[in-house]
């Protein structure tokens, strides 16, 4: 998405992106307001769990990408890592977009995970080359599989699925966060990142994607 929003400068495509998904998505959900003000997660929320998703998933679709190159066996894990991020990306922001209560989670996992499915294997299979747009961030040195939590990276989406399955299994339970199960669903898929970032810049201004996505997600999730 990103990709084709504004590719040769990437980081004001990120934000421009991210702000126009926010905006959509805060519009859709006040058009779509009851009322009496009986609304389980405000507007502004969803709006911020969007923007988090979108940046806090930047590195990882980046990663993916870039360790996929211009693969398209399907023997090759990363074809289908890249697949599988490729379609979580583009469908939480819509998963959002059409949010109502907890309670229709589950109704709109299936119906949207199978299209992020589908178009996450035709952009795996069909591009041609798929390439980092900003490949000199990371350091291919350094593969998450270079660390014992790298054996988890290839079964990571599964794990992403199942936990997300026992979580609309059980949508009322709020806790703490204003939406536990929007919380879990945008910060699992931006858990595993295949490449280190390079040490060449401060840690800040160089994850400052994934700094800006939690700062959106904590707001979302506690204020």
């Amino acid at each position: 998405m990103i990709r084709a929003f504004w590719p040769e400068h990437p980081y004001w495509s990120l934000c421009a992106y991210a702000a126009l998904i926010g905006f959509l998505v805060y519009g859709v959900s006040q058009l779509d307001r009851p009322d009496d003000g009986s609304v389980e997660i405000a507007p502004y929320h969803l709006a911020l769990f969007a923007m988090a998703s979108i940046f806090m998933m930047f590195d990882v679709l980046e990663c993916a990408a870039l360790a996929k190159g211009d693969s398209r066996s399907p023997r090759d894990p990363h074809v289908w890592i890249y697949g599988f991020y490729y379609g979580y990306t583009f469908i939480v922001p819509i998963i959002l977009l059409t949010w109502d209560t907890p309670e229709d989670a589950a109704r709109l996992f299936m119906i949207f995970g199978l299209t992020a499915v589908l178009m996450g294997i035709y952009e795996a299979f069909t591009n041609k080359g798929t390439h980092a747009l900003i490949p000199e961030r990371y350091d291919t040195n350094k593969p998450l599989t270079l660390r014992p939590v790298g054996k988890l990276y290839f079964v990571w989406p599964i794990i992403v699925v199942a936990l997300l399955a026992i979580l609309t299994s059980n949508p009322s339970g709020q806790g703490y966060l204003n939406s536990p199960l929007l919380f879990h669903l945008v910060l699992l898929g931006a858990v595993m990142q295949f490449y280190r970032l390079k040490e060449d810049q401060p840690w800040m201004l160089l994850n400052w994607p994934k700094f800006v996505g939690v700062v959106f997600l904590a707001m979302a999730s506690f204020i």
